[in-house]
């Protein structure tokens, strides 16, 4: 087995090897990594971190949701309404132009909401990385910053702490998990140290809080490549349908659109 293993996307690959198979594919002794492979590995994997796009204004957000051509187009109609009812008073255009701005702005106030509750889900993924772990570098005990973790670290992990990455655990005591970002269950579930070859029992996965116990955890996959990881790729690449709201605004602006317009132009050829 290669070193290679860990470039996968899933620590479930290293399903059934033994556990002199799994530190041999991931190039590791009992005694963790060295400080200089640590920091080999740090350049040719990358920081323990998720990247997400930067976190923008709520009226950032707010303002983008005019851009579209749909709401340019309302916008515009309503400005020839109104300039309609400049050139011929109390012709009832002025509410025709009222109408069609009250139909953008709510528009843009639906989408707006469900943009920002997305926008803070995304960046809530960042409050499951803790920011120091402990670390066996060397056959000494290390605090480091999580993002320094590679694989083939093995973690320190005990009652309170988050788990900063996917990896195997190779020693545990009474080890309970919280894996309810992951999976969405709220039951904690136990987990055991690794037997005569990984199983998923024997899986941490990035994410999960420890609720009871304590235990070691041989670092398999870290940043992107962890469970939580994808789950905030997919997260972002998620098409969003618009709501059934949505859908009756459009159908209604439409037929504004389209009327305004109408008189709009007939107008002007008189």
């Amino acid at each position: 087995m290669k070193f290679q293993t860990m470039e996968s996307d899933s620590t479930t690959d290293l399903l059934g090897l033994d556990r002199e198979g799994l530190f041999s594919a991931l190039q590791v002794s009992d005694e963790g990594l060295s400080s200089v492979e640590a920091k080999a590995r740090l350049q040719r994997f990358g920081m323990n971190e998720i990247e997400f796009h930067r976190a923008r204004s709520p009226w950032l957000i707010f303002l983008e949701q005019f851009k579209d051509l749909f709401p340019l187009l309302l916008m515009a109609a309503a400005f020839l309404a109104f300039f309609a009812n400049y050139l011929s008073p109390n012709e009832g255009y002025e509410l025709i132009g009222a109408a069609l701005l009250v139909v953008v702005v709510l528009n843009a106030v639906v989408s707006f909401v469900q943009n920002y509750k997305v926008e803070q889900l995304m960046l809530s993924f960042l409050d499951y990385i803790p920011r120091e772990v402990a670390l066996l570098r060397g056959g000494e005990k290390v605090l480091l910053d999580a993002k320094e973790v590679v694989p083939g670290d093995i973690l320190n992990i005990q009652e309170g702490d988050k788990i900063p990455a996917d990896g195997v655990i190779i020693d545990a005591a009474q080890l309970m998990l919280d894996e309810s970002i992951l999976t969405g269950e709220s039951e904690p579930v136990s987990r055991e140290k690794l037997g005569e070859t990984v199983d998923e029992p024997c899986l941490a996965r990035s994410g999960a809080t420890v609720l009871k116990g304590n235990a070691r955890v041989l670092v398999t996959h870290t940043g992107r490549s962890t469970s939580l990881g994808s789950i905030s790729a997919l997260s972002q690449s998620v098409e969003r349908d618009l709501t059934p709201m949505q859908l009756e605004l459009q159908n209604f602006a439409r037929k504004i659109t389209s009327l305004a317009l109408g008189i709009g132009f007939g107008f002007f050829l008189i």
